[in-house]
């Protein structure tokens, strides 16, 4: 086996029996690992993969291509939505943003009046956020301390959750950071539609071979659906998750091509509370609150303009 490889077993119920359902011919030669389903809990992850270290060194060495105004647009619009949608959940005005990226979703943040902080891992998008958008980022992971526990309105996951190691300690470690009726906001491929999707494809393609160009199916280290995260989410301390219609995002890649982002955006409540999962094919939502001090008004009075929003 590769060295900068492992074979991992299920992250929430630690068993090995797994069903395969895509193997991954690019670590696992013989085709027996990949994406799986656990046997035990339906968990999907991958049983192979790089280890901690080794993904770190690629994310932090990732370049990305020249960056075109229009994307550079584009990225802003799909975050400026959610931003007003969350001004609710403001008491401190702070909101960390975890694998923040270019720094958009904080640009747009800080636009609306909060204080915006951040950690991202690529050299290359903390020096851009710095440079272009005026926004400083941390290099240092969640785990490391760096902030201080309880202060924060929002800790947010933008399409990061499913491609950390260990999802379950990651929240442990956002569910401390967060204020009383703070939110913890997860944005992550829809794991319903994108398993579905690949193997209509891969079914059509033993057919007509080139339409499997067409895929655009995601797997990261985990693939989540609306079970699988609220039952994450709900052991780590977090409750009560509410299902709407999520709205699609559309950006323009790096290539100047038409990019569709397909994600699933979720909400809910540490220890007791209210909370929201907004959901369509693509993208799951989840903000979850801390709901030591909640406001039950407040709450309820979001998770009725998301119904609105995503209708």
């Amino acid at each position: 086996m590769n060295p900068q490889t492992e074979h991992v077993q299920c992250n929430y119920c630690s068993s090995t029996k797994r069903t395969l359902l895509f193997p991954d011919f690019d670590l696992a030669p013989a085709g027996d690992r990949g994406v799986v389903r656990c046997s035990e809990c339906g968990q999907v992850y991958r049983d192979i993969r790089l280890t901690a270290e080794a993904m770190m060194e690629v994310y932090a060495a990732w370049e990305y291509p020249d960056l075109g105004r229009d994307w550079i647009d584009g990225r802003k619009n799909v975050f400026r939505p959610y931003v007003a949608m969350l001004d609710s959940f403001r008491q401190t005005g702070r909101v960390l943003d975890v694998g923040a990226g270019f720094g958009f979703f904080l640009a747009a943040c800080r636009e609306a009046g909060w204080s915006p902080d951040g950690i991202e891992p690529s050299g290359q998008c903390r020096q851009f956020a710095e440079s272009e958008l005026g926004i400083g980022l941390s290099s240092e992971p969640l785990e490391a301390g760096v902030f201080e526990p309880n202060t924060f309105d929002l800790v947010t996951f933008w399409n990061v959750l499913s491609q950390v190691a260990d999802p379950r300690q990651t929240l442990r470690h956002a569910r401390d950071l967060l204020r009383p009726g703070g939110a913890v906001v997860i944005r992550s491929p829809n794991a319903a539609f994108h398993i579905g999707m690949r193997k209509t494809l891969n079914a059509m393609g033993r057919i007509v071979p080139p339409i499997r160009a067409l895929d655009q199916t995601v797997f990261h280290l985990y693939a989540f659906d609306v079970r699988t995260i609220t039952r994450l989410l709900g052991d780590v301390g977090f409750a009560e998750c509410r299902v709407a219609p999520a709205e699609l995002s559309w950006t323009t890649a790096h290539d100047a091509a038409s990019n569709r982002i397909k994600r699933l955006v979720v909400t809910g409540c540490r220890g007791h509370g209210s909370g929201c999962v907004c959901l369509n094919r693509w993208t799951l939502s989840i903000f979850f609150i801390n709901a030591d001090n909640w406001d039950k008004n407040r709450i309820n009075a979001s998770i009725k303009l998301r119904l609105s929003i995503y209708k």
